[in-house]
């Protein structure tokens, strides 16, 4: 449950909000409309994580593969980038691993498909 006290006119006004338990998420996110990546581009991706128990993003380390080859392991959620010119006429396979390293039991992976043309 969350309180929300606000003053408003001279007067509180008091506000509660149920937010239910739920297990870590994490969304990847760029901008290529339609999965489509150009050859020459450096391909870059982001990571948005959700109901993790931290208290800053920067807590959390994110693993990077392409195809399932490890590719990068980072502190924080920063952004992933990558040259597509190798990948050209593929479809290829971006995925990431978020965990929480005080809390072993939250992680949570994701994947994105994009197409190299």
């Amino acid at each position: 449950i969350i309180r929300a006290v606000v003053r408003s006119g001279g007067k509180d006004i008091e506000g509660f909000a149920r937010v239910p338990l739920s297990r870590p998420e994490i969304v990847l996110e760029h901008s290529y409309q339609n999965n489509v990546v150009s050859t020459g581009e450096e391909a870059r991706l982001r990571i948005r994580p959700y109901f993790f128990t931290i208290a800053d993003p920067r807590e959390l380390r994110v693993s990077w593969s392409i195809d399932d080859a490890p590719k990068q392991t980072l502190s924080g959620i920063q952004g992933f980038s990558f040259s597509a010119r190798p990948f050209q006429g593929a479809e290829i396979r971006v995925s990431a691993r978020v965990s929480n390293p005080s809390r072993v039991t939250e992680a949570r992976e994701g994947m994105v498909r994009l197409n190299v043309r």
